[in-house]
């Protein structure tokens, strides 16, 4: 059960893939697999050379030390490897692949000594964010919220968005700190609707990750967008968003130009996709 938690928690980064279906899986790419495999393999034996993962700190403290003591090379190597295997699993966001590549009496031992050395080594982990990988993406996102809200005319206001979306990060790769996004909108604002074109600059300001475990889960974005029909409506905001996988929520203060009028939207971003798959 203890493994099973623990495969879980290491491969909580994957629900990304099984709702946006955008990431290939680790074992249906030879690459991938084969990497797979050698982590498993190197890791195995080290922790054989290690010894069994204990409940108390200064256990495994003790443990470490002796090893260093004893062959500093294997050490080394055990630092490494313990951090290279985290950042391969979150990466791929798919731990199944080297999972089943352990041995069965070896794979809870292994997984609660990457946990450790990852928890014990690297205070404040970095991932690439998988929400700004290169390349173009598509959005849906619905939001609502109310106009004129320094008056004594408050309006409903809701949002439909389809955005053509371009972030910027090197070529494959992920982690990119800008995105660029356009496309169709229609607003309502009290019984007025109006088509409009949407433009938004966001830019990624942090990860979320859980940093007990080598994963990451999400990222916080701000952005600024511009709104406008070109005639009678035109509008400028400011958001921040929390961007979860394929899925986000986001909140705005907006402030239409003609009239001054404030007004704020709590967004539902209900996908946001590549249009080709990422291997």
């Amino acid at each position: 059960m203890k493994n099973t938690l623990l495969l879980l928690l290491l491969c909580i980064g994957s629900i990304r893939e099984l709702t946006a279906q955008t990431t290939e899986k680790c074992c249906d790419n030879a690459t991938c697999r084969a990497k797979a495999v050698s982590y498993a393999q190197t890791i195995s034996a080290l922790t054989k050379t290690l010894g069994k993962y204990q409940p108390q700190d200064s256990a495994n403290e003790q443990l470490l030390a002796q090893l260093q003591r004893r062959n500093p090379q294997s050490y080394e190597d055990f630092v490494r490897v313990s951090r290279q295997t985290a950042t391969f699993i979150n990466d791929t966001l798919n731990g199944t692949c080297f999972a089943d590549a352990l041995p069965d009496d070896e794979a809870n031992n292994v997984f609660q000594w990457l946990v450790y050395m990852n928890r014990q080594h690297i205070a404040h982990p970095d991932f690439p964010s998988s929400e700004f990988c290169n390349g173009l993406e598509r959005r849906f996102e619905l939001s609502q919220g109310a106009a004129n809200i320094l008056s004594n005319q408050v309006a409903y206001l809701g949002t439909l968005r389809g955005y053509l979306s371009y972030t910027f990060a090197r070529a494959g790769q992920c982690g990119g700190r800008l995105r660029l996004m356009a496309g169709p909108a229609v607003f309502l604002r009290g019984n007025t609707f109006y088509t409009t074109l949407s433009t938004r600059v966001a830019v990624r300001l942090t990860d979320i990750s859980v940093k007990k475990i080598p994963i990451g889960v999400g990222n916080i974005n701000a952005y600024t967008e511009y709104n406008t029909s070109f005639v009678h409506f035109n509008q400028v905001a400011l958001g921040a968003e929390v961007q979860l996988g394929p899925f986000g929520l986001n909140l705005s203060v907006n402030n239409e130009l003609k009239s001054a009028r404030m007004g704020f939207a709590v967004g539902l971003v209900l996908f946001h996709q590549p249009f080709k798959k990422r291997s």
